[in-house]
């Protein structure tokens, strides 16, 4: 929809596939079947950067080879995409045997998955998402578990058979975790994006008082304080959490639920807004002083 989450708070995240932007680069990708256009349209950064892929036949995929560790790793591969003509998009990647894989096919002329997400052979944990980034454009991503090889391979694989037929493509990324963070754009190198600091706000008045937070978590915890007491977020779920506390109790309420005690008081004197997690921060509020229950439900309801 385009609406507001609030302010962005994310994780240390890298972009493991170099030139990003240039699926043209053979000295980067493999371009197996596949033709690239280079800087053809306005990408969804605002710059004139999009790539057209088209069919020459044979496997009409575009990949490349990324060496890690032996560790079994979940990875999210992700890029923007955009009907040419003709609108399905293979992603999938491997470890060098398409025996072993994650793979989904979107339709970019609608917005949707055309097949869902699926894991072979060694792979496991099959996710995939589609998301408008406007003007045509979709954001499609595809998550896994690979298996204990050294390597993984991401492809971009056109389905139809005629020729020419493509998409146009922007944003190729790839990054080690189980769903997709803010395009990080590379050239030569791997880039890493630092982890946002966490949002952190003195309390106005640190013996009483009253905290309120609605916040999307997609992992760690809505709220801790310098007095080490921490309120858990139910991950990808938004979450308006209300904390009253003084120096005899600590009361919360969670979307509007029944007010609960929690061990111990709030204390200290400041609070953390997600510490350590990566989601959306859409209000905080500090009151100095401390609300009643049902106060505390009327505010998060």
């Amino acid at each position: 929809t385009l609406k507001s989450l609030g302010l962005l708070v994310e994780e240390q995240r890298t972009n493991l596939l170099t030139y990003s932007e240039q699926l043209g680069n053979v000295s980067a990708w493999v371009l197996d079947g596949t033709t690239i256009t280079t800087d053809t349209i306005v990408a969804p950064d605002g710059t004139i950067s999009a790539d057209i892929m088209t069919t020459t036949g044979g496997n009409r995929r575009t990949y490349r080879t990324v060496t890690k560790d032996a560790s079994v790793i979940t990875y999210t591969f992700s890029t923007y995409a955009k009907a040419y003509g003709y609108g399905t998009l293979r992603l999938y990647f491997d470890s060098g045997s398409s025996a072993n894989r994650i793979e989904v096919t979107f339709n970019v002329s609608t917005g949707t998955i055309s097949s869902v997400a699926s894991a072979y052979g060694t792979f496991t944990n099959a996710g995939a998402s589609i998301v408008s980034a406007g003007n045509g454009w979709y954001r499609c991503t595809l998550t896994g578990t690979s298996d204990t090889s050294t390597s993984v391979r991401p492809h971009f694989q056109l389905i139809d058979v005629s020729s020419p037929s493509g998409v146009y493509i922007w944003g190729a990324q790839l990054e080690a975790g189980s769903f997709p963070t803010s395009y990080i754009k590379t050239e030569a190198s791997q880039v890493t994006r630092a982890a946002d600091p966490n949002l952190t706000a003195a309390l106005g008045q640190p013996g009483a008082g009253t905290i309120y937070v609605d916040a999307t978590v997609r992992s760690g915890s809505t709220l801790a304080t310098s007095g080490a007491t921490t309120f858990a977020a139910t991950a990808s779920t938004r979450q308006k959490t209300a904390v009253a506390y003084d120096a005899a109790s600590t009361r919360k309420s969670i979307n509007g639920a029944a007010v609960t005690s929690s061990a111990g008081t709030q204390g200290g004197s400041n609070i953390s807004i997600a510490p350590g997690a990566t989601g959306w921060i859409n209000k905080l509020s500090i009151y100095p002083q401390k609300f009643g229950d049902a106060h505390l439900q009327a505010l998060t309801a």
